[in-house]
């Protein structure tokens, strides 16, 4: 193992790499998905609008799938903030 990559592997190993980093980006994103599903749900629809735009349509299939799983787990973790009286989805 390189010496650069032993570093970089220290570096992840004592919770300052970019996992820990990702996982509390993550983490707001969430929360903030949560109170402002309608918002999310639009920039989801942006975002595979952009995606098949850059494909050319190559891709619309995987992409439209994805879109979908997306907004469904919003939906879901909306309607379980509901039921836990939480929300304002």
């Amino acid at each position: 193992m390189t010496g650069y990559l032993r570093q970089r592997l220290a570096h992840t190993d004592t919770g300052v790499g970019k996992m820990p980093k990702i996982a509390s980006a993550f983490n707001k994103l969430k929360k903030a998905a949560t109170g402002h599903s309608d918002k999310v749900d639009k920039g989801i629809d942006k975002a595979a609008e952009a995606a098949k735009d850059k494909t050319g349509g190559k891709y619309d299939r995987h992409i439209d799938k994805a879109q979908d799983s997306a907004s469904d787990y919003l939906r879901k973790q909306a309607e379980q903030d509901r039921r836990e009286g939480g929300g304002r989805a």
